[in-house]
């Protein structure tokens, strides 16, 4: 079977919607062959050949995981997946399949390249694809809804442009600070904090509370003595009145 014929296979409707494209990179032909053929039926596969041709399908991207062999072109499988890992601005789940296992490639894996999977023989394709399976559910989780993406991708941009500026966004920020509205809240919001704010705003409640029950008490007195009626011994309105 040729190479280009198990690459971007058609994928099922529910799995399209989680970036069900999985990038196999190896060295040897037929270890890439061989693990496409057994993710093409379900998966969209997408064989290379070394990190640098990884790369650039990366930044296409919808690449939900990377499967990875021990050698590739140009580096080692580890030492790949050890910069995908370093990059959080690619989400694809690592999943690290070596031509031949060992322990020393087993610790590697787990310390150095952070994988999702060790698959320890390649030839168990039932175990391969349960894993992409998977790495697929999890990357979906992440990513969130389409609009989240849109929202994560801006701001991963815009990070990047800040990094990448000389000065930096949070130096501009602070040589150049926003003048606050002229609103009294605003403003004595920003002198007093918000919990000035709390007790002030308590202590004019008891104020008002306060001036309201002395005015009761007043139009009371007022209306009673006008009627006869003391509400103080000695101290009668019409009394007062008629001094």
């Amino acid at each position: 079977m040729a190479e280009h014929d198990v690459g971007r296979k058609p994928v099922n409707a529910d799995l399209e919607e989680r970036d069900s494209v999985v990038l196999v990179a190896a060295r040897d032909e037929a270890i890439r062959i061989d693990l496409a053929s057994a993710l093409a039926a379900d998966f969209t596969v997408i064989p290379v050949a070394s990190a640098h041709e990884g790369e650039q399908e990366l930044t296409r991207g919808g690449v939900g995981a990377v499967l990875c062999s021990t050698k590739l072109e140009d580096m080692s499988g580890i030492a790949w997946l050890g910069q995908l890992r370093r990059r959080r601005e690619i989400p694809a789940i690592r999943i690290f399949v070596p031509e031949k296992s060992s322990e020393a490639l087993a610790m590697a894996a787990i310390n150095e390249a952070g994988a999702f999977r060790y698959i320890a023989d390649p030839q168990n394709h039932g175990e391969l694809r349960k894993a992409v399976e998977q790495a697929l559910h999890l990357v979906g989780h992440r990513a969130g809804p389409p609009c989240m993406r849109e929202a994560v991708g801006k701001a991963i941009k815009a990070h990047a442009l800040c990094r990448g500026s000389r000065t930096g966004c949070l130096l501009k920020a602070k040589a150049e600070p926003v003048d606050l509205p002229p609103w009294l809240v605003r403003r004595l919001s920003s002198m007093l904090g918000w919990t000035g704010m709390g007790m002030m705003g308590m202590a004019m409640l008891l104020l008002a509370g306060l001036f309201m029950g002395i005015g009761v008490f007043t139009v009371l007195y007022v209306f009673k003595s006008a009627l006869g009626i003391d509400l103080v011994d000695g101290w009668h309105l019409t009394d007062w009145l008629h001094r």
